[in-house]
C-alpha cells in the first residue's frame, strides 16, 4: 500500500508539473520519472521464480 500511495502521488506530480511523455519507476528505493521511450526500448521479463512465489501466495 505504501508503494502504491508514493507511485500516485509522484504520478501526480508528474501531472500537475505537464511533465507529459513519462512514467514514474521505482529505481531503488527512489520513484523517478522515466521518459517513456527509456522504458520501453527493450522487453522486460519477469522471472520465474517471481511466478512460483506468487503461486504460494495466491494460488
Amino acid at each position: 500500500r505504501v508503494l502504491a500511495t508514493r507511485f500516485g502521488l509522484h504520478a501526480i506530480e508528474a501531472a500537475h508539473d505537464q511533465d507529459w511523455g513519462k512514467m514514474v519507476a521505482l529505481r531503488g528505493t527512489e520513484i523517478i520519472r522515466a521518459p517513456l521511450e527509456e522504458a520501453t526500448r527493450e522487453l522486460k521479463t519477469v522471472p520465474m521464480e517471481r511466478y512460483e512465489e506468487a503461486e504460494v501466495l495466491f494460488g
